[in-house]
């Protein structure tokens, strides 16, 4: 499944974690090319107030990642989310940027900001709903003793 070429490595990790721990497609940014619900969509998010950047070895870097989990179904959608929310709160993300050599650890992870699940009907033969999280990743740079 092809991604964008400037996906950041935080996105890159939660992607690849999902997609092989999750029996569901993961899209990057959009919908998976080709499927039908159910699926998750990982995006990236712009925000203000967060300090450091991952592209900075010295510094300690928070990164906001929305994970989308998109149902036929309300109960669908909120048994995808909990999926996905089971699948990144283990250490599996600091694995992963391990395995990308970006020398960066994950320190925490949390959800900042989770909605209800919406429905959507706009030109569907049948309604989709969502349910979506926000995360927080906060990393640090990897120093070996």
């Amino acid at each position: 499944m092809p991604t964008r070429a400037t996906v950041s490595p935080i996105i890159q990790a939660v992607l690849n974690v999902l997609r092989a721990n999750l029996t569901k497609p993961v899209g990057d940014g959009e919908a998976p090319e080709g499927c039908s619900p159910p699926y998750v969509v990982v995006t990236g998010i712009v925000s203000g107030g967060l300090t450091g950047s991952i592209a900075s070895p010295e510094v300690d870097a928070k990164d906001r990642i929305q994970v989308a989990s998109v149902g036929n179904s309300r109960e669908q959608a909120d048994w995808l989310r909990d999926q996905c929310r089971a699948i990144l709160f283990y250490d599996t993300i600091d694995a992963d940027l391990a395995v990308q050599a970006v020398d960066r650890r994950c320190l925490r992870m949390w959800v900042d900001v989770s909605t209800g699940l919406a429905r959507d009907d706009r030109g569907l033969p049948e309604p989709l709903f969502s349910a979506l999280d926000q995360y927080i990743i906060e990393t640090t740079p990897y120093v070996q003793a």
